[in-house]
Formats: structure tokens, C-alpha cells, sequence
């Protein structure tokens, strides 16, 4: 697995800034070009054979209109070759899941599609209106030609989508014979990378000493020059776990329940991302006020459309409703609150001692029938995705096991006594069976915690048979008297909200 890491340079002069933008614009134009004459189905003859009509654009002198570095352009002739691919494979997968699925062709007629798609030369004949000389393999077998190559031709193109095209021209990539690292006698980092002229090339001081080596890419964002380069993350395959009928003494093993207040709450009664509540609701109701103001500016730009002035229409259009600014300020905010959720991450797994993490995976099903306007509104700004993909990031940068339990009840079962006979209010929750006042959000971590070796509550089973589970439990134990086990004072408990219960805003 590989992470990308940036190194910054933030005060080039206006010389190199105006070279390294007419690089990237030079180099998306060669990238353009390659997407041109191979984005299409014609490109399907050559998809093997890239070499090929990389030396056929050296022998014809073609890309000489670019007026770029052999090294550069060649660069971007093989990274735009290498996306045509990676679009072309994403189709074959679907094309492919597709034909094993479908009931309108013989198993031979399905062996000579999957045949085509693997050998993309012959695909590409299959697709042109050109004589296909049928394989020796499928000779002796029944197989309506015409059929497979239409519904082949018919679903490619469905599934490939639009031609791509490199539409901001800020960026190109260097391999590591395009860029050298040299310090100054100060010590001070600096990075040489090829430029327009052989021989000269631009140099750019650094504002870290991270050196990268392989394939790196510079991204222009105004004045500032990012070098992105990419790091191979070693990982170890943890032990597997034989999970036991209890749990006592495994202190390796933790639950956490995410959060709409606090980020994560765990099962040892810590919690990490404090106030998390306060980026996502301020986020929220800025993006409210602003989509109100520019909702009404669109409703007086139809007034004037429909009443003949259509100059006073056009200018709020261009002066009052662009969204160039506006998606800037949201992707700003929108990385302040990334950047909340990894260090909260980073803070978890360097000060807790775990090797498997049990987690549950937040799906709020039907959620729109039940909620207020503000609420789903705050909920849509919670960036539960990507929380979850950092998740398993940190887990596997950190050889820990990440395992999911289901999540039914969590958040409503008493973890001491097993009653359902619950109320919440804000991020307490009180038992009405054992009388207990507990932290809403540490008692479901609990029962994350609980659920991680249950052998009757599987991940996939249903909510109902869960809750039947439940009431079983309860019920055997109010008959034999056993006593609920004990938990921390409660004393000294922090409250928090839990997540598997949708806010109280």
C-alpha cells in the first residue's frame, strides 16, 4: 500500500512560475492529443501495443508540435495511455459481470465474449465492421457470432463512458531522471526539475527536507508549487485472532462507537475528536445562508429573463452566481474538517494499545422519512465515508485487525443488565430495569465490544432477529437471577453523543 506525501515550495519568482504553468499546459495538451487519436474504440487495436505508437510518433517527428523535452512529453504519452486502460478495464469488469449474469447466451457463447475481452486486438475487429477469422478453440462449437459482437459493442460503449480529457492544466509528472535534490550551504533543501530549455532547469526551494525518490508530480495551485510524491506504507498481517467464548483478559482487542459530538468513543472510556459537532454544524449552516442568498439571485435572474432583459440577467449570472469561488471555500472547509478527523485518528492509535479494532458500519436506512430539514441537513455534512476509509487506513498502517459487528440495538441495550427498557435524553442514557445513568456513546462502545465474539449476532443478521436475541437474553436472566456485570463508576464517565442514535439538535 502506498501514501502520497507533499512537499511545498512557496516562493518561486514569477520566471520559474510562468515556465512550470507553460510546462503543464504543454503537457496536458499532449495528454489531450494521445486521448484524441486512442480515447475511442479505434484506440482498441493499440491498447497492447503503447510502445508501438509511442515510436511511431519519434519516427514521424509528431510531437514536435509541443515544443516540449522528449522526457516530458513521453511522460504524458504514457500516463494518459496508462488512463485509456484503466477506463477500458473498468468497462470489461461490468461487460463481464454482466455476460455471467445474463441468460440470453450459451456457456460457448459466453467462453468466446470473456475470449474477446482479454485479447483486445481481436476485440477491436470484432467491434469494427471487419472479417474476424473465428479462433481454432471456438470452430467446433455453436456460436451466434453477430449476436455476441453486437452486444459487446453496445455495452463497451455504455459503460466506457465519455472520451476523457485533461481539463485543468496544472499538473505533470516527472520520473527520476527529470529532478535532482541539491542544498545550499545554509542547508537548505532545494529541488532542480526539468524545465522547457535542455540543460536548464528550474530550481525550487523546498519547505521540508522530505526527498522523494521514483515518480513524482508537480501541482500548481497559484503561487504555490506542491511536489507530490509517494511512499510505500509496510504493513505486517497481524496474528489471527481464535476468538473464545468470552472475552476476560483480552486486552488487545477495542471498541469504538463514532460520533456526531465527539469523534470516537471507545470501550475504555476514552474518547478522541472533541466537539466535532461544532465544525460540521458551522460548515452546514454557512453553506444554508449562502445557497438562500444565491437561491433568491437565481429567482430575480428568471424574472428578468422573462421580462426582456436579459443584460441585467446576464449580469448577476456572471458577477453574483459563478462557482468558482464558492467551491473553493467549500473544499477549504471541507479539508479543516479532514484534517480534524486524522489527527483525532492519529491521536487514538498512538495513546491506545490494540491490536484488533471493532467497529460498526453507520448506514442510516429511511433516515429522510423521520428527521426534520436541519437535521438530515447536519447529517449529510458528516463525513462518514471518509472517516471510515481513514479507518481502515490507520488499521492497516498499523497491522491491526479492523473487524465490523453489527450494529442493531447498540445504542438502545443496557450493557450490564440487557434491558431494552431504555430512554435517552441528549447523551445520557438511563435503564429503567437496574437504574443506571450511563454514557449513551461508552455504553454502545460496550456493546461493540460485546458483540465482537457473540456467536448467535452475526454481522448480517437481521435487526429483528437481533432484537428477539435480545429479549431471550433478558428474559433467561430475570429467571435465573444471575446479577448484570458491573461497570465504571459512572461518576466519571464524560458525556458524549453516540452515533448509532441520530443527533438531539
Amino acid at each position: 500500500m502506498k501514501k502520497t506525501i507533499k512537499n511545498y515550495c512557496l516562493n518561486a519568482t514569477n520566471r520559474k512560475l510562468n515556465e512550470l504553468y507553460t510546462i503543464a499546459k504543454k503537457y496536458s495538451n499532449v495528454k489531450n492529443e494521445v486521448f484524441r487519436l486512442y480515447g475511442s474504440l479505434e484506440g482498441l487495436k493499440y491498447l497492447r501495443y503503447p510502445r508501438a505508437c509511442r515510436d511511431k510518433w519519434i519516427e514521424e517527428k509528431y510531437a514536435a508540435k509541443f515544443n516540449l523535452q522528449a522526457r516530458l512529453w513521453k511522460c504524458a504519452f504514457e500516463e494518459a495511455f496508462a488512463n485509456i486502460k484503466t477506463n477500458y478495464q473498468q468497462a470489461f469488469i461490468k461487460v463481464r459481470q454482466l455476460l455471467y449474469h445474463s441468460s440470453n447466451f450459451t456457456e460457448d457463447e459466453k467462453h468466446y465474449c470473456f475470449y474477446l475481452l482479454k485479447t483486445t486486438d481481436l476485440l477491436y475487429k470484432a467491434l469494427k465492421p471487419r472479417s474476424l477469422r473465428l479462433p481454432d478453440t471456438f470452430k467446433d462449437k455453436d456460436i451466434r457470432i453477430t449476436k455476441c459482437h453486437r452486444y459487446l459493442k453496445r455495452q463497451i460503449r455504455k459503460h466506457q463512458g465519455k472520451r476523457p480529457i485533461q481539463k485543468r492544466k496544472r499538473s505533470f509528472a516527472l520520473d527520476n531522471f527529470m529532478y535532482n535534490y541539491f542544498k545550499d550551504p545554509k542547508g537548505q533543501l532545494w529541488l532542480a526539475v526539468m524545465g522547457l530549455t535542455s540543460g536548464k532547469r528550474i530550481r525550487l526551494r523546498l519547505t521540508s527536507n522530505c526527498q522523494f525518490t521514483g515518480n513524482i508530480r508537480i501541482v500548481l495551485r497559484g503561487r504555490r508549487v506542491e511536489i507530490h510524491g509517494t511512499e510505500e506504507v509496510v504493513t505486517t498481517s497481524p496474528n489471527r485472532l481464535h476468538k473464545t467464548n468470552t472475552l476476560t483478559g483480552t486486552s488487545n482487542i477495542i471498541a469504538i462507537d463514532k460520533g456526531f459530538t465527539d469523534l470516537i468513543a471507545t470501550s475504555q472510556n476514552t474518547k478522541y475528536g472533541k466537539d466535532f459537532n461544532l465544525l460540521l454544524t458551522k460548515e452546514s449552516d454557512r453553506l444554508c445562508q449562502k445557497n438562500a442568498k444565491r437561491n433568491k439571485l437565481r429567482s430575480l435572474t428568471e424574472k428578468y429573463k422573462n421580462s426582456n432583459k436579459p443584460k441585467k440577467a446576464q449580469k448577476i449570472q456572471r458577477h453574483n452566481l459563478t462557482k468558482k469561488k464558492y467551491n473553493r471555500q467549500k473544499a477549504i472547509n471541507r479539508n479543516h474538517i479532514a484534517e480534524f478527523i486524522n489527527l483525532s485518528l492519529n491521536l487514538f492509535f498512538k495513546e491506545s494499545n490494540f491490536n484488533v479494532l471493532v467497529v460498526e458500519s453507520l448506514k442510516f436506512s429511511h433516515w429522510h422519512k423521520r428527521l426534520s430539514k436541519k437535521v438530515k441537513r447536519y447529517l449529510s455534512s458528516w463525513l462518514k465515508g471518509y472517516l471510515q476509509k481513514r479507518l481502515e487506513y490507520k488499521c492497516q498502517e498499523n497491522s491491526v485487525l479492523l473487524s465490523e459487528v453489527n450494529p442493531a440495538y447498540t445504542s438502545q441495550v443496557c450493557n450490564p443488565c440487557g434491558s431494552l427498557d431504555t430512554t435517552r435524553k441528549d447523551s445520557r442514557l438511563y435503564c429503567r430495569n437496574c437504574g443506571r445513568d450511563v454514557d449513551a456513546h461508552y455504553n454502545a462502545s460496550l456493546n461493540l465490544f460485546s458483540r465482537f465474539d457473540d456467536p448467535d449476532i452475526g454481522l448480517y443478521t437481521p435487526y429483528k432477529r437481533v432484537r428477539y436475541i435480545l429479549e431471550e437474553r433478558f428474559s433467561r436472566s430475570v429467571e435465573t437471577g444471575q446479577p448484570g456485570v458491573e461497570i465504571p463508576n459512572t461518576a466519571l464517565i464524560v458525556k458524549g453523543q453516540s452515533d448509532s442514535e441520530l443527533p438531539n439538535i
